[in-house]
């Protein structure tokens, strides 16, 4: 064991190593402290003070299990569940200048050429261009353009290789409009990405205007089509129970489907809808013409009330007009100058 010797302001430990350490007493240490304390007092503080207070954790973005895609008819667009929050909405194009904004509206799709879109035609227009450049969520576009922030280029090549009709040496999908667009991405992030989503439902979408009936109706079927597809074949895994599953390494796992077992369309929409079961029902007794005759008696009062109302404010204009008119005349008269 090492020796320790000690004198009055060493301590000297006597090993395979010789150690001295010096003596320091309490008021030599303080007075070292406080030439210390007294250069940093003189020192500009080369660092900010972080801000300790805990921090809210960042919202996660909003995501349901049940997805809405909204379009414009007026027969259901405003029986969407706005604001529900049980549903994420995905609406597109110009719907914003006739609803009223929720936070549950995650995507916006504006598949336009850039003409339509940042031109003053149809649809576009730099108030339309505004909007998009303001939102916070996804805008799928052709592709991505600067002037939105948030635009996002629609992945047509992922679409065209999965959903390609079965044509030989053909990758060409069905989509004729953007509800079809909207219906495949929606359908490509359930089978291919694995999102799980329970319901879904589309809402103010009828194809039933005459550019649309027909070659853009079909290809909207034709995805909710699938989506009944999914939803039959789900059915039947829950039929089959713990019979639905694969064997991996020896060990049987039951298999879990993420497809949505409910989809839904208003009774208000044409979509799937035919004018009679053929062979079991006429025309003039089905629920469809019928349906069809109510239509045409709404759209007819919607048509004569907006030309009485046309009619209404043609008149009142006449009556400003004519009072400006006066006005003037009268200013005139008195030899003041008409600004």
């Amino acid at each position: 064991m090492p020796d320790t010797k000690s004198t009055e302001n060493t301590i000297t430990i006597e090993g395979p190593a010789k150690v001295s350490i010096e003596k320091v007493t309490n008021e030599q240490i303080d007075k070292e402290l406080a030439e210390i304390d007294s250069k940093l007092s003189t020192i500009e503080a080369p660092f900010t003070v972080v801000d300790q207070t805990p921090q809210p954790a960042p919202e996660k973005p909003f995501s349901a299990r049940k997805i809405a895609l909204v379009g414009f008819a007026q027969t259901s667009y405003m029986l969407a569940p706005w604001g529900n929050p049980e549903w994420e909405i995905w609406s597109l194009n110009g719907l914003h200048k006739q609803i009223k904004w929720t936070n549950n509206i995650t995507r916006w799709f504006q598949i336009h050429p850039k003409e339509s879109v940042f031109g003053e035609g149809k649809g576009g227009g730099a108030d339309h261009v505004a909007f998009l450049k303001s939102l916070k969520i996804p805008v799928y576009m052709t592709q991505h353009y600067d002037e939105i922030p948030t635009s996002v280029a629609y992945p047509l090549k992922e679409i065209c290789e999965w959903f390609s009709i079965g044509r030989e040496k053909e990758r060409h999908p069905y989509l004729s409009n953007s509800i079809s667009e909207m219906l495949a991405l929606l359908l490509y992030e359930i089978i291919v990405g694995g999102r799980e989503v329970d319901e879904i439902g589309v809402w103010g979408v009828d194809m039933a205007h005459a550019t649309e009936w027909g070659y853009q109706r079909s290809s909207c079927e034709f995805y909710l089509g699938i989506f009944e597809g999914l939803r039959q074949v789900k059915e039947l895994y829950k039929r089959c129970g713990l019979v639905t599953g694969i064997h991996e390494n020896g060990i049987f796992k039951k298999l879990h489907l993420p497809f949505p077992g409910k989809w839904v369309l208003p009774k208000e929409s044409t979509l799937l809808q035919n004018q009679y079961i053929y062979g079991f029902e006429e025309l003039e007794e089905s629920a469809d013409y019928n349906r069809m005759v109510a239509r045409k008696r709404q759209l007819e009062q919607m048509k004569n009330a907006n030309i009485q109302q046309e009619q209404m404010s043609h008149d009142a204009s006449q009556q400003y007009l004519g009072a400006l008119q006066e006005n003037e005349f009268e200013m005139k008269n008195r030899g003041y100058s008409c600004v």
